[in-house]
């Protein structure tokens, strides 16, 4: 029992609202203050219908996508965590203790606890460590969550507009020439560019 409790010593509780955030984040694109803000009023049948916190300000962007993925499921466990709470505040996310909404400065602290604790198997997580081109890492922020969403969108092959109708951008543009930061020249671009290759040569009958 002694080993066990050395073991176990500074691994926090359960938090499964944190993950809900973080799947909320990369299957709808969205940043963490618009995530922690959705209430059930966001949600229309199968879809979410919402204006990001950011480009709502400035731009009033509305956004209106549809909820795949892992995303029905994912909400009706959070509605579900809260009823057996007895809560009744609106918000999709609780706070994990309280019977508040889920903060963002509260939510930031359990982020990196969190992300502490997985560097202990993965220390790329804090930056550590080379990519495979001998380039430092950078630290995994919350905010690489709507990156990979958008990334998997254009990998999906989504169009910048169709990727614009999900991540709240105005600028379709803009977005467009951020493609590079979002999709980088990896392994993977690499194999699905050799998949093309080898089904048009074969398709056109090219001698290799």
């Amino acid at each position: 029992m002694a080993w066990r409790a050395t073991k176990l010593a500074g691994i926090p509780p359960a938090r499964p609202e944190l993950g809900d955030t973080l799947i909320l984040a990369i299957w709808t694109t969205q940043r963490v203050r618009t995530v922690l803000g959705l209430t059930e009023a966001n949600v229309a049948g199968a879809r979410l219908r919402i204006k990001p916190e950011k480009t709502a300000k400035r731009t009033g962007r509305k956004v209106d996508m549809p909820m795949k993925g892992p995303l029905p499921a994912r909400l009706e466990a959070a509605r579900a965590r809260k009823a057996a709470r007895g809560l009744v505040h609106p918000y999709l996310i609780a706070h994990p203790t309280e019977r508040g909404p889920y903060v963002q400065k509260t939510h930031g602290k359990h982020f990196r606890a969190a992300r502490a604790l997985a560097a202990r198997f993965a220390p790329s997580l804090l930056g550590e460590g080379k990519d495979p081109w001998g380039d430092a890492i950078t630290p995994f922020t919350f905010e690489d969550c709507r990156d990979t969403g958008i990334t998997r969108l254009f990998r999906a092959g989504a169009s910048a507009e169709q990727v614009a109708a999900w991540s709240g951008h105005k600028d379709v543009n803009a977005l467009r020439a951020l493609a590079d930061s979002y999709i980088s020249l990896d392994a993977e671009i690499a194999d699905q560019g050799g998949d093309l290759l080898d089904a048009y040569t074969e398709r056109k009958g090219l001698i290799i």
